[in-house]
């Protein structure tokens, strides 16, 4: 008899699953982009649902194996094996393949010269050597290792007599390193390889960024946008509007003289024109911003800054506690 219980959770969860990936794709999407790259959103929610679903399988795949030391009912169980390897696969195929093709697909994009020949090409090329590296560090480690090596003290004992007057058996025992090894498919191997780079870039960008982003925080704190009054935001905004004026005149001067042909000392004042637009146009949303949205609830100002310092102070122990372990050898349990 199957348990009916999991086989409705194991149709109901995924579905839960991609409403919250639909949900936090439509609430950190930009508005400028809500009707485009269509694509990248799909990926972007399968890639939450594998991700999450690795997470919940192991729970189900728990609850699913019948423990034999019990009676129960439910003497048949779902094939979670099959369940692992389409999940895992489906993240490795991400990993390796999908989401660097759709990396380098989008940084070839030109927005002056959009050729999607030339995007294609470049996701390819850059796709495949990623994949051709993988494959050959993969493949090479598991020809010539293929195995998982357990490194453990096996305990050995024997009986020992006691003289005459102490009647009994002492027993003797004494510890030795050992290695425990054990074949492994290519699938987990695989896998373990996937963990292996994973960890490397997790170094970098997650420890890194863990540490980083409190450190930028607490430093841009004192220097964070204030409140500011209506006569400071009319008066600042009259300067960014002469700016706007004197840039119009610019631009207009400039168009009449690349009627005919663009020089190349008219394409750096074009430039260096477009810049300092783009400058300004900062500059008049962080003014908004100020006079609208700055300041706030102290709870949300300083709540943040107490919990920039929480997050400082749990990377600066993360980092002590690595180095401890790995230099003194100091175990706290």
């Amino acid at each position: 008899m199957l348990n009916w219980w999991l086989i409705l959770l194991i149709v109901v969860i995924p579905i839960v699953v991609i409403l919250l990936a639909v949900y936090i794709l439509i609430f950190f999407q930009n508005k400028d982009d809500a009707k485009s790259d269509i694509g990248y959103k799909v990926i972007f929610v399968l890639a939450m649902v594998v991700g999450l679903g690795s997470v919940l399988l192991l729970p189900y795949d728990v609850a699913n194996s019948p423990d034999p030391t019990q009676q129960t009912k439910y003497n048949q169980t779902l094939n979670t094996q099959l369940m692992w390897e389409v999940v895992l696969w489906m993240m490795a195929a991400l990993a390796v393949v999908i989401c660097p093709f759709l990396m380098f697909f989008y940084e070839a994009y030109d927005p002056e010269k959009p050729k999607i020949g030339k995007q294609i090409a470049h996701g390819i090329v850059s796709t495949l050597i990623i994949f051709v590296i993988f494959a050959l560090v993969t493949g090479l480690c598991y020809w010539k290792v293929g195995v998982s090596q357990i490194k453990f003290e096996a305990f050995a004992t024997g009986p020992q007599l006691l003289p005459v007057t102490n009647a009994g058996i002492l027993n003797n025992g004494t510890y030795e390193d050992a290695t425990l090894v054990i074949n492994v498919t290519f699938t987990t191997y695989c896998m373990g390889m996937l963990c292996f780079f994973g960890w490397i870039f997790f170094f970098f960008y997650g420890g890194v960024g863990v540490t980083s982003y409190p450190i930028r925080k607490l430093l841009a704190f004192p220097k964070r946008v204030k409140r500011i009054g209506s006569s400071r935001f009319t008066q600042e905004m009259a300067i960014i509007l002469a700016k706007a004026e004197a840039l119009l005149e610019l631009s207009l001067q400039l168009q009449k003289q690349c009627r005919s042909r663009i020089s190349r000392q008219n394409k750096s004042k074009v430039n260096i024109i477009r810049n300092e637009v783009y400058i300004l146009e900062a500059q008049q949303n962080q003014l908004i911003w100020a006079y609208t949205k700055a300041g706030g609830s102290p709870f949300i100002v300083y709540g943040g800054l107490a919990m920039h310092i929480i997050c400082l102070g749990t990377g600066i122990a993360w980092i002590l506690h690595i180095f401890i372990y790995n230099t003194f050898d100091a175990d706290p349990f």
